[in-house]
């Protein structure tokens, strides 16, 4: 957020929380089902995916007050799950593990951009380079990263034998985009065509499995969720 503290999505717990610069829990608000992706909309408002892998499936709305509180304002619901919610410029692209869909705030569906009903997961999640008109998606079912332009069309796959399970996909204020396999436990970063693996970042390999990444606007250290652990790991970049 704009004054630096960090939202994260609590999906066992079913809520959203906030951290300040410290990485201490300011303040949550308890969902319905679990949140399984949050995106920010402004400097005060959010997004969040939430989805309980099942039949409930929900974008909720949250605000962040001016005493630092965060509360639901408004939600509503898709006829599709959603494993993944990114914002940009008033619209809403959310992956429902088979296709990635584009919404307004209000929750009227502007389009269905790509679809690959193969197998489940093959549209999991996505991440968007505004910079670049792209839009990056995973595919852990075939272990794919697939970069599509803004009108939904395939501009490239990539694979790479290291990257197992590609789970969660972030792209910096920077440009630059990060891949976490889930299974590999490794962090990888793309160029931005998403056709060449740049660095090795991140590797877990006697840790747990990486469900989540993201780099901080402020300090650019890579933050990193991990299934089966309260603990988000907190990595410097040089």
């Amino acid at each position: 957020m704009p004054n630096g503290n960090i939202i994260i999505a609590d999906d066992s717990n079913k809520k959203v929380k906030m951290l300040d610069k410290n990485y201490r829990v300011i303040c949550q608000c308890v969902l319905s089902s679990s949140p399984v992706s949050v995106c920010k909309i402004s400097d005060d408002s959010l997004a969040a995916a939430v989805y309980d892998w099942t039949n409930f499936h929900e974008i909720n709305f949250l605000a962040v007050t001016s005493d630092e509180n965060l509360v639901k304002t408004s939600a509503f619901t898709l006829n599709h799950p959603c494993t993944g919610v990114c914002h940009n410029m008033g619209l809403l692209y959310i992956t429902s593990r088979t296709a990635l869909y584009r919404y307004t705030l209000t929750g009227t569906l502007v389009d269905k951009m790509y679809e690959d009903t193969s197998n489940f997961n093959t549209v999991f999640r996505c991440a968007l380079n505004t910079r670049e008109d792209k839009i990056y998606v995973l595919n852990w079912a075939q272990q794919q990263v697939l970069t599509l332009n803004m009108f939904g069309q395939v501009l490239t796959s990539f694979t790479d034998p290291e990257l197992e399970t590609p789970y969660d996909v972030h792209v910096s204020e920077s440009g630059h985009v990060l891949i976490a396999g889930y299974s590999s436990k490794i962090i990888i970063q793309l160029n931005s065509k998403g056709t060449k693996k740049i660095d090795h970042v991140v590797s877990l390999k006697e840790g747990n499995n990486i469900l989540y990444v993201c780099v901080l606007k402020r300090t650019g250290s890579i933050l990193v969720g991990s299934y089966g652990t309260d603990e988000i790991l907190v990595f410097n970049t040089k």
